[in-house]
């Protein structure tokens, strides 16, 4: 119980914390007199928002996965169907943060320092590999959902 409990305040955190990012950009943007870089930071703002939203979306679908836990039904179709928005809102996140290249691409032409867009390249990968990993846990729920149906059926 305590366990499932502090998974839900877990998931809150991180949606907590992406909401505060969200929420500092807008502030920098709101709060700044004179933008140096108006497409580099519009564009960095429009990353921090939808991967923000993707993040929620996964998030509300974590969520229902372990209301299905507690019910004990988690080799069901709808546990597919909630994996599956998972990867999908993973992969439109990978695509969304592409949107922050040109903010990294400028940091690193003003600070000289090649590093920056590495990071900034990373930042696109990481969620691309976990979509790669929710793709494969998506197909591991696929074969166990039939396994489980071939059970019931010879039983």
């Amino acid at each position: 119980m305590l366990k499932k409990w502090l998974l839900r305040l877990a998931l809150l955190g991180i949606g907590a914390v992406f909401f505060l990012f969200s929420f500092l950009v807008t502030v920098q943007i709101v709060t700044a007199a004179k933008l140096d870089y108006p497409f580099e930071i519009i564009t960095l703002a429009l990353a921090a928002y939808s991967v923000t939203i993707c993040v929620w979306v996964a998030l509300y679908a974590l969520h229902r996965i372990l209301n299905t836990i507690e019910q004990h039904q988690v080799f069901a179709p709808k546990t597919l169907r909630y994996v599956s928005s998972i990867r999908n809102a993973v992969l439109i996140a990978s695509f969304a943060s592409l949107l922050s290249l040109p903010f990294f691409y400028r940091i690193t032409q003003l600070e000289d320092a090649p590093g920056l867009l590495l990071l900034g390249i990373a930042l696109i990968f990481i969620p691309f590999a976990l979509a790669i990993l929710m793709q494969i846990v998506e197909d591991l729920f696929k074969s166990a959902i039939a396994l489980q149906t071939e059970n019931d059926l010879t039983v």
